[in-house]
């Protein structure tokens, strides 16, 4: 009972010091994707022209991409952080250390939900002006599979990398630069069709890979049982990914006061 109060307060927390003294507030939540979405949409469908199957709209394909990406790289930036932030509470008082990077990705789940609905106002405008996207029947199923594999990816990377953050804090400094670099081995700003068909089970191994286009065979309308063989590779990487990082972390955990 204890461990969950501090769990919910520690996600708490993170909501709150998300948006503290910001202007905006949660207003951020919208802008950020929105913004990204029209930067992409200019620069990519506009300038570089990149054609789409169909009479798929750049923007909302973008959306589809950016939605899971932003939650996966603000949740393992903030996670992956978490315990050498929190470093004097780790070394005065004893609690389950997995607390700090399990809240940071929780707190999260606000902007999550939020990117959700503003999607769906996407799909019902682009619907609305005549443009043919048709979310799948199994779209209501799909879509919270395609986001607890994201959870479950991001988790499992944040407890390698916190856990390596605390005696190697080049992790921190290297992350931004790992994420960007990933950003464009996932198809965020490109669909999953342009990859080369030899390539696909490498880039298969990536979990982000597996969500974004699972959001997009089922709320676009593609042939979601194309895509299963690579939505089941990305599936079992995350599930290895949690597995080998809770082992790693719960190894690591008693050097944490020494070193942080």
């Amino acid at each position: 009972m204890e461990r969950r109060d501090l769990l919910v307060f520690m996600t708490w927390r993170g909501i709150k010091a998300r948006y503290a003294q910001s202007v905006l507030g949660i207003g951020w939540a919208v802008f950020q994707p929105v913004i990204t979405m029209l930067i992409y949409t200019v620069i990519f469908s506009r300038v570089a022209k990149i054609s789409l199957p169909g009479n798929l709209p750049y923007a909302l394909v973008a959306f589809c991409g950016i939605l899971p990406w932003l939650f996966f790289s603000s949740g393992l930036t903030g996670a992956s952080n978490s315990l050498v932030q929190n470093n004097q509470m780790i070394s005065k008082i004893y609690f389950p250390r997995i607390i700090l990077p399990l809240a940071q990705i929780l707190s999260k789940f606000v902007d999550l939900g939020i990117m959700l609905l503003l999607l769906g106002l996407l799909l019902l405008g682009y619907a609305m002006a005549g443009y043919d996207v048709a979310p799948r029947p199994e779209a209501i199923v799909v879509i919270p599979a395609m986001i607890l594999v994201a959870f479950v990816a991001v988790l499992g990377l944040s407890l390698w990398l916190a856990a390596m953050a605390v005696q190697y804090r080049d992790v921190a400094y290297a992350l931004t630069f790992v994420i960007q670099l990933a950003m464009y081995l996932t198809p965020v700003i490109y669909t999953t069709e342009m990859i080369p068909g030899r390539l696909l089970p490498i880039f298969g191994l990536n979990p982000m890979l597996a969500v974004i286009t699972g959001f997009r065979a089922s709320l676009l309308g593609a042939p979601f049982e194309y895509h299963l063989p690579l939505i089941l590779e990305g599936t079992l990487v995350a599930v290895i990914l949690l597995v080998t990082g809770l082992f790693y972390f719960r190894r690591s955990e008693r050097l944490f006061a020494d070193v942080a």
